[in-house]
C-alpha cells in the first residue's frame, strides 16, 4: 500500500468539475481562499482535497500500523518495544 500522497501537475489539461455547495460553506471556503491567498477557488480546492488526501494516507497508514501490532504475538512486540528503546536512546544523543 503507497501511504504517501503527491501530486504534481505535469502541464496537462485538468478537468473541469462543477459542486452544488450550501451558501455558508461556499462563503467560508471564500473567506480561506482570501487568508491562504489562493489564486481562484479552483486553487483552493485543489490545495483543500490535496490536504484531505494526505490526511486519509496518514490515517490509513495509522490504521494498518495498529492492525499489525494487534496480531504481531508477543515475541514481536517484545522485540519491536526493545527496538523502540534503542532508537529513542540514539535519538537522544543526535538531539543532545
Amino acid at each position: 500500500m503507497d501511504y504517501k500522497y503527491t501530486y504534481q501537475h505535469t502541464g496537462e489539461v485538468k478537468s473541469k468539475v462543477t459542486l452544488t455547495l450550501a451558501p455558508g460553506l461556499l462563503k467560508r471556503l471564500d473567506e480561506m481562499a482570501v487568508e491562504m491567498k489562493a489564486k481562484s477557488r479552483s486553487d483552493l480546492m485543489e490545495n483543500v482535497l490535496r490536504q484531505w488526501l494526505a490526511l486519509q494516507a496518514r490515517r490509513q497508514l495509522e490504521s494498518d500500523t495498529e492492525l499489525y501490532y494487534r496480531s504481531v504475538g508477543k515475541k514481536e512486540a517484545d522485540e519491536a518495544k526493545d527496538w523502540a528503546k534503542i532508537s529513542q536512546r540514539g535519538a537522544a544523543r543526535l538531539w543532545d
